[in-house]
């Protein structure tokens, strides 16, 4: 009974503190501010609002004369125009992860405020090309009737791969 009981308390103890050890902080994107129409798209569409957390796979659209910023990590800016499609990918933790943002149409203004560690990863893809940034600000359009990608850098440096290609762009 004795070796029962000290085996059980054993057993308790390892599990309240297995149980105490910090928490990881997993990524949060999340809508920071928003004018006009602008809607998120899950298992069905709903209208977005100030504070409303996406998770990953979100599509999110903006209408005629609406735009959106979404914040990621607290240090990550998303700006979409008017007219703009995109689907966020964001896996892993806020000190360690990946960002991916799937631009169908329009234009994204990105500024990442601290440089990103060697294990994370933040890129924009379009139909025609890859966008990979470590801490950086610019933008970035698709158009789908010219099937074109631009990009400009504003702050930094970016390095856009399409299949012919990669080139780094500095300023």
């Amino acid at each position: 009974m004795k070796k029962s009981l000290t085996a059980f308390l054993i057993i308790a103890i390892i599990m309240i503190f297995s149980g105490c050890k910090k928490e990881e902080v997993y990524r949060l994107v999340k809508v920071n501010h928003f004018d006009g129409t602008v809607t998120i798209e899950r298992e069905e569409k709903m209208d977005a609002f100030e504070g409303l957390q996406l998770i990953s796979e979100d599509t999110v659209e903006t209408g005629e004369s609406s735009t959106v910023e979404l914040l990621a990590d607290s240090d990550k800016h998303i700006f979409a125009e008017e007219k703009t499609k995109f689907t966020i990918e964001a896996t892993g933790t806020e000190k360690s992860g990946n960002i991916k943002i799937n631009l169908l149409y329009g234009t994204s203004l990105i500024e990442i405020e601290n440089k990103l560690s060697e294990d994370d990863y933040f890129s924009v893809q379009t139909p025609n090309a890859t966008i990979a940034v470590r801490g950086t600000t610019f933008e970035v359009a698709y158009d789908e009737e010219t099937e074109t990608t631009s990009v400009e850098v504003v702050e930094g440096v970016v390095a856009v791969t399409t299949d012919e290609k990669t080139e780094e762009l500095t300023v």
